[in-house]
């Protein structure tokens, strides 16, 4: 019995495989499709064109994938992000109390948010940047 649902489940895998394989060759003879009336200098430049465009994605690629792995990057807690973000971010608390003359007088103290509350907030963003990949970009 386990022999005969092994043999099953990789039939269907090769199937899978095949379908897929498939495609694959549909997606290329489609791309293909008319090339048959070209000429060979037609056929190259057509090539030619073909591989600029790879190119220019490819250039897109790398530059999206540095930019994400900036973003990450500033977005993990370490001690790089904590060496740039500490003193960075601060609360200014204002309360009135009174000065040695009776007069009412604002006093302001100015607090730095701790490294903690940095990383909470990094933590914070991290997570809807996943939630928003994960909904197609949109935030919910």
């Amino acid at each position: 019995m386990m022999r005969d649902e092994l043999i099953a489940g990789n039939c269907g895998l090769l199937k899978a495989a095949g379908n897929i394989e498939a495609a694959r060759a549909k997606g290329i003879a489609e791309h293909l499709a008319g090339w048959e009336h070209l000429t060979v200098r037609q056929a190259a430049a057509r090539i030619q064109a073909d591989a600029a465009t790879i190119a220019g994605q490819a250039e897109q690629i790398a530059v999206l994938e540095g930019e994400r792995g900036r973003l990450r990057e500033a977005l993990e807690p370490s001690g790089d992000t904590k060496a740039a973000y500490s003193g960075e971010f601060s609360i200014t608390i204002t309360e009135e109390q009174e000065d040695e003359d009776g007069e009412d007088i604002e006093v302001s103290v100015k607090w730095p948010v701790p490294w903690t509350t940095t990383k909470e907030i990094m933590a914070a963003i991290r997570a809807r940047a996943a939630l928003a990949t994960s909904k197609g970009g949109k935030h919910g």
